[in-house]
Order: C-alpha cells, then sequence, then structure tokens
C-alpha cells in the first residue's frame, strides 16, 4: 500500500536504461533495458520474498510501447534486430524467440529506432500483430508515405504496410468494446483525428490505395530457355 524505495531492499540494481516497463503473469514486473531484460517476482516491500532474475543479457527491447500480450498469455516485443515472442512458460529469451528471423532482416537492422516511438498492438480481429514505427516528430512531407509491418500468427508471415504520413498512426490502441462489431484497433493520426481499419474502404480517407501484388523472380534451372506453363495461387 506504499511505495517502496529501490535503496531501501536488497534486490539488486538494474545496470542498463530502463526502456519499457510492464507486468507479465501474476506477480511479475518486466524491464526491458537497451541490451537485456529483467524480471521481478514477487514484493518488493517484503525482504527475501521478491528476486530480480535477468532472462536475457544480448536483447533488449527497444521503447516503452514496443510490446504486447497475445493470446493464451503469451508477449510479443520488438527488439534491436526484429521481432521476438515469449510463451507463458518461458524464462529464457534468445535468438531462437526472434519470430522476424529471415524475414525483413536486412531491412530491420537498417531502421535508425532512434527516430520512431515502435508500438506493437495485437489485433485479435486480423490474428496478427501491428508494428507501427512512428516518427517523434510530424513529418514534413504530408505526401510521403511511412513503413510499418503487419505479423500474421495464423501463417507466421510478416508483411511490410505503407500509411500516409499525416493519417499514419502517431498512436495506437487496441479497443475492447462489449460489442463485437465495434472491438477495433484505433489510430490516432498526426492530424488530430482518430481512425480504424475498413474492409470496405476504398482509399485511406481520401488518399488513394496503392496496391499491388510481386511474383518471382523464380530461378527455374541452369538452361538457357525455359517457359512457364502454369502457376497456381495459394491465398
Amino acid at each position: 500500500a506504499g511505495a517502496v524505495s529501490g535503496t531501501s531492499t536488497s534486490l539488486s540494481e538494474i545496470g542498463e536504461p530502463i526502456r519499457a516497463l510492464f507486468p507479465f503473469r501474476e506477480d511479475s514486473l518486466v524491464f526491458g533495458c537497451r541490451n537485456s531484460i529483467y524480471v521481478l517476482t514477487g514484493d518488493p516491500g517484503f525482504a527475501g520474498s521478491s528476486s530480480i532474475t535477468g532472462i536475457s543479457r544480448d536483447i533488449g527491447i527497444v521503447g516503452p510501447d514496443a510490446w504486447t500480450y497475445g493470446p493464451n498469455r503469451s508477449l510479443y516485443f520488438f527488439g534491436s534486430n526484429g521481432m521476438y515472442s515469449l510463451s507463458p512458460n518461458e524464462f529464457n529469451v534468445n535468438q531462437s524467440n526472434r519470430i522476424s528471423t529471415g524475414r525483413l532482416d536486412r531491412e530491420f537492422a537498417s531502421i535508425d529506432l532512434s527516430k520512431y516511438n515502435v508500438k506493437l498492438i495485437y489485433d485479435y480481429f486480423l490474428y496478427g500483430i501491428h508494428v507501427f514505427l512512428s516518427p517523434f516528430t510530424s513529418p514534413a512531407d504530408p505526401n510521403t508515405t511511412e513503413r510499418h509491418y503487419f505479423y500474421d500468427e495464423r501463417s507466421q508471415a510478416l508483411w511490410p504496410m505503407e500509411y500516409p504520413a499525416t493519417q499514419g498512426p502517431s498512436a495506437a490502441i487496441y479497443y475492447p468494446h462489449p460489442e463485437p462489431d465495434l472491438r477495433r484497433v484505433l489510430l490516432g493520426g498526426y492530424d488530430g483525428h482518430v481512425r480504424y481499419f475498413d474492409d470496405n474502404a476504398v482509399d485511406d480517407d481520401g488518399t488513394a490505395i496503392d496496391s499491388y501484388v510481386w511474383i518471382g523472380p523464380f530461378q527455374i534451372g541452369p538452361i538457357t530457355e525455359a517457359k512457364v506453363m502454369r502457376m497456381a495461387a495459394v491465398l
């Protein structure tokens, strides 16, 4: 029922700058640092009843909103080199937890994360995770597009997404309305409006949608000439 001073307990100190802080499971608190992750379990107000454990010494969480809860008590977060997941019974984070391995690795490594507020939102309607990379300052050119991502949990696919700069998400939240038709991800734009996704929309609130599909190239074999007789797409 009261504040606990960090110098009044026998717990160890967190050595790195803390980037994220959030509850996890029943009695745990996660400290997401730049290059490490720690978990506080128990009540720090009672001596001997709590502890701080390092679950990663080389992987961190890039920002205060760069995490989200998933179904079945799972956890997703964004590190300096990609996207990670943590199942309910895991207490160790390593490179095997990186679900973006082999998907946009070079692109994620080239992002200057100091310029963006990274926010993860789990979408229970689309069964996936929105990864919003919102600039800390409003875009100077309203005609530009922002690059974001979506992770499809069912197909384990990671998709690049584009949003208009002024209408792009400066903030986002999942709104769990009691009515199923009103449960949705809400996006706050740089222009001061709040929007949501609509499958029936033909444009992005006035901005034309650039839709395309990039197929190939396919390496057929070490021959000089070939002909593709049939292509079957499975959606």
